[in-house]
């Protein structure tokens, strides 16, 4: 005979935070449960900067992110490969703070699923001409022109050599994100995809 059904924690408060990074997102979303017999979980939308502001520097951020999460988000999301979304994630002086974080579950696009073909047009597509194929390409585009265009360029060569640095990946920041996944915490989603963020953070869907 079975005992009675756990109940599950009951969600008394949510807080959003938002850093300021520059020109750059970051925002996290604390859980908090009724009766405190359920520790707060913590959800981290995006960590990344194209150009800090006056005074600020990433690895304070990553420090107040740490302190707020008390060692670290329980899950990571991440909206897309651009600069000012993901460089906080690694090679910007955040390592320290980083990289003893453990997230117990890590969001990314399809397009970032290792295991998907080069060619894909979409989450199950067949191959052909694909999405894929095309961010690859774009992203070899963007190191090429940024590779022609010297550090020292001014007015509208410089503006193009920002805007395609701003389209390439911080490797560091990746590696560091593939490395979480490969532990088998990662999930790749497409739009309309069933999450189960709730055996990560309760009540939360």
């Amino acid at each position: 005979m079975s005992g009675p059904a756990t109940q599950p924690p009951v969600l008394a408060t949510v807080r959003v935070r938002m850093y300021q990074v520059g020109f750059g997102d970051c925002f996290l979303l604390s859980f908090e449960y009724a009766g405190q017999a359920e520790p707060a979980r913590h959800i981290l939308i995006d960590f990344g900067t194209r150009q800090l502001a006056a005074g600020l520097n990433l690895a304070d951020v990553a420090g107040e992110i740490d302190t707020h999460t008390g060692g670290g988000p329980d899950v990571v999301v991440l909206s897309h490969r651009h600069q000012d979304h993901m460089s906080g994630f690694g090679g910007s002086g955040t390592d320290a703070v980083v990289g003893r974080w453990k997230p117990r579950l890590v969001v990314r696009s399809w397009t970032e699923d290792p295991a998907a073909p080069a060619d894909a047009p979409g989450p199950a597509g067949p191959g052909g001409t694909g999405l894929r194929a095309g961010l690859d390409q774009g992203g070899a585009f963007a190191t090429a022109l940024s590779q022609a265009i010297a550090a020292s360029a001014r007015g509208l060569r410089a503006d193009v050599r920002e805007l395609a640095l701003a389209q390439l990946a911080n490797q560091a920041a990746l590696d560091r994100l593939n490395a979480w996944s490969r532990t088998g915490q990662g999930v790749y989603v497409s739009y309309g995809q069933p999450l189960a963020l709730d055996t990560v953070v309760p009540g939360v869907q």
